[in-house]
């Protein structure tokens, strides 16, 4: 996580994929359909505070929402999101259960894959 976001090169990435007949389309009334409804996508993150659920800086987590936005414009709905948060702030012990935890999670996904 760069600024409650994603990086900027990661973005730019973003930019290049969302492309109109390829990724999206226009509807006729003028609306837009996902092209890749289908496809599945991992997001595997590192955050230097803690973000989850009773945080009291949840909110300032923009990089989660923003990537579901996106892909789900692009028709990918149900992104998995693998999280090792308090790299920076947070003290050894809880960096280490992070870590554990996100191992975790990625092996489970592994196996449902």
């Amino acid at each position: 996580m760069y600024n409650f976001s994603i990086p900027s090169t990661f973005n730019a990435y973003i930019d290049n994929i969302v492309r109109v007949d390829r990724t999206f389309e226009v509807t006729s009334d003028g609306g837009f359909a996902g092209l890749l409804p289908h496809k599945k996508v991992l997001f595997v993150t590192s955050r230097g505070a803690i973000y989850g659920e009773g945080s009291p800086i949840k909110e300032f987590d923009m990089q989660e929402s923003y990537l579901r936005t996106v892909f789900g414009f692009m028709g990918i709905t149900e992104p998995e999101f693998v999280h090792a948060d308090g790299m920076d702030f947070a003290d050894a012990t809880y960096r280490e259960k992070s870590l554990a935890h996100a191992r975790e999670q990625l092996s489970v996904l592994a196996k449902s894959w």
